[in-house]
């Protein structure tokens, strides 16, 4: 695929570039986004600690409440680039119809048993069950989705067959405005069986879902979705990934790590990852659940039987270790940064709750009996 002639880059001043490394949608992306609606050009950064001179008291929180309501109500796509590279973005607001699609679909009575009975655990962190929706085959058909097709799990309840493919279909075209990516969608349920004690490893290893993704150009690149499913939200730590113009694309390709940093998701928000930032989880309660896309183009072949640990990504030692040290002070503080981004999002994440039962169910006073609850484990 041939790069388009250099543009204008609003996240780097105006500058005109050429990048391979980027999949080229950003400016379009950025428009649609917070930022292009404060006055002033001020950006509102992920955690919106930024205080904003150019608007009077209460005005930001006007603005960020509007599009949120918009969002929910179908009228506009609310979402925000949280790093510059334009590989991860914070969605505001799902649309109410596809969050009631998953929680019926995922979390009925019926449903969480046979999620209970066919889940295993993460290798990478053994206090996590996962379950994937999809790609029963084998061998290398089973890496290149040959043989796709979803699970029985999802063939016996059409609702939720329709609401994964509305939903990738929402993130591929208004939020990552390249319909082709959606092309192939791959689902999966995580939750956390248990929270592990301080003897014990208590979060994922930092890792990329597929192995070979250098070999990928970023406008090719597949991008994974996480939607939390329970009201206590979610939680991640992400490693920004700058991929290297010179070596793009080629086996060893050369990259900068950025720092990490944790990444509370609200009930009712979404994070979307280019399959190229390091990232790892499982944080939370026990028995929180997350719902998993991943979302990619017809004819993008990569290995999806096991995750690239950033461990064996062969970056520098004493980077990676710098990196890992810093990891390590942010997890030391995760469960009071968890639940402070809890609180803080409290507000908004009730009016999200209202306006699902308002706009979905308004006249069943129990159909989010727990559905909006962690997973029950025994």
């Amino acid at each position: 695929m041939e790069h388009k002639e250099a543009q204008v880059d609003p996240i780097r001043n105006g500058v005109l570039y050429i990048d391979k490394a980027r999949d080229g949608q950003e400016g379009r992306r950025l428009a649609g986004s917070l930022q292009a609606k404060l006055v002033g050009g001020s950006k509102i950064n992920f955690e919106g600690k930024k205080v904003y001179d150019e608007l009077p008291a209460g005005k930001l929180l006007d603005v960020v409440n509007g599009r949120r309501r918009n969002s929910q109500a179908g009228k506009e796509a609310c979402y925000d680039v949280m790093e510059p590279q334009g590989s991860t973005i914070y969605g505001y607001s799902l649309p109410l119809t596809l969050m009631a699609g998953l929680l019926q679909g995922l979390k009925c009575e019926e449903s969480l048993k046979t999620f209970k009975k066919e889940t295993k655990s993460l290798a990478t962190h053994a206090g996590t069950n996962y379950m994937f929706l999809h790609w029963l085959g084998t061998g290398e058909a089973r890496s290149t989705g040959k043989d796709y097709h979803l699970h029985k799990f999802v063939k016996a309840r059409p609702g939720l067959g329709i609401t994964i493919e509305s939903l990738g279909n929402f993130v591929s075209r208004r939020i990552l405005c390249n319909p082709a990516i959606g092309v192939r969608k791959y689902p999966g349920i995580l939750a956390n069986k248990k929270i592990a004690t301080s003897h014990e490893q208590d979060f994922q290893e930092p890792h990329w879902d597929f192995i070979g993704w250098r070999y990928v150009k970023a406008e090719e690149m597949p991008w994974v979705v996480h939607v939390p499913i329970c009201k206590e939200g979610m939680m991640l730590h992400i490693w920004p990934t700058q991929r290297d113009e010179a070596t793009h694309g080629k086996a060893e390709e050369k990259f900068i790590l950025g720092i990490p940093k944790l990444v509370y998701v609200a009930f009712g928000d979404y994070l979307i990852l280019r399959a190229d930032v390091c990232h790892g989880g499982c944080f939370g309660s026990k028995g929180n659940m997350r719902f998993h896309l991943v979302l990619r183009q017809k004819g993008c072949l990569l290995d999806e039987k096991s995750l690239h640990l950033l461990g064996r990504s062969g970056i520098d030692k004493e980077d990676y270790e710098e990196k890992w040290s810093g990891l390590s002070k942010l997890l030391g503080e995760r469960d009071t940064y968890f639940k402070l981004q809890q609180q803080k999002k409290s507000k908004t994440v009730t009016a999200y709750c209202s306006a699902l039962k308002r706009t979905v169910y308004p006249e069943n006073e129990t159909w989010t009996n727990g559905l909006l609850d962690n997973l029950d484990y025994e």
